[in-house]
């Protein structure tokens, strides 16, 4: 058995299934494997759970590289909103009418949690990270100027402002940072960060974003007679 420990939500996870005869050489199953020889239970403190999983969530690939016996199932966790639930334990298992070398497999091949980008976020980020929604609001949305009319209001902290840091990851999953800075009726002027300048696509859609911090780029340079070590206005020298 396989344990894959914490797996990021929609991800395809991989289990490697070698198939062996009794005396231990690489035997291929009887017949041909599909979905509907494996089970999925999600396991809960309270129950434990059998899922009616969608078409094609599950793949066989059997004789791999031209190997008998050297086989690979897949599971597209995107594919099946059942397959989406935190705070759960999944458990994959062969329960094939298929035989290896005369026996019927029953198996538990891998277990799994399941970490929603949420959840992702505040391990990222810990405390610093205010979690949004999806991005349902493309008004305004370009470039350089994002609508955050969604979020605001579900974050509480207060009103975005000059400096605020924002994680944007569009629908493939690409990562880029943006600074606030401006804001008109919640529609932020903002800029790309660290780099400046406009961002490499307008937030879209089914897109995610992340208020992560602050970036003060107003402060005006301290100059070493603004540090004082004695009270009199002796400048600092670090000693």
């Amino acid at each position: 058995m396989l344990n894959l420990g914490v797996v990021q939500q929609d991800a395809t996870i991989y289990v490697p299934v070698p198939t062996r005869g009794a005396d231990g050489g690489n035997v291929a199953p009887s017949g041909t494997i599909t979905q509907a020889d494996f089970t999925i239970t999600y396991v809960t403190a309270a129950s434990s759970t059998v899922l009616t999983l969608d078409a094609s969530t599950i793949t066989w690939s059997a004789s791999l590289d031209s190997i008998a016996g050297k086989n690979r199932v897949s599971v597209d966790l995107s594919n099946d909103t059942d397959l989406q639930n935190a705070g759960g334990f999944y458990e994959l298992w062969w329960e094939s009418d298929a035989t290896v070398d005369s026996i019927t497999p029953v198996e538990c091949l891998a277990v799994w949690t399941l970490e929603t980008d949420t959840q992702k976020a505040l391990r990222t980020f810990n405390s610093a990270a205010f979690i949004t929604d999806t991005v349902t609001t493309t008004t305004s949305n370009t470039t350089t100027a994002v609508n955050l009319t969604d979020f605001l209001d579900a974050q509480a902290p207060d009103n975005s402002t000059t400096g605020e840091l924002w994680l944007w990851q569009d629908s493939t999953g690409e990562l880029e940072y943006f600074r606030v800075q401006s804001m008109t009726s919640l529609v932020a002027t903002v800029e790309a960060w660290p780099a400046g300048g406009a961002l490499s696509a307008a937030v879209a859609a089914s897109d995610k974003l992340w208020r992560v911090g602050y970036v003060d780029v107003n402060t005006a340079a301290i100059n070493d007679a603004q540090l004082v070590g004695d009270g009199n206005g002796t400048p600092w020298d670090g000693a």
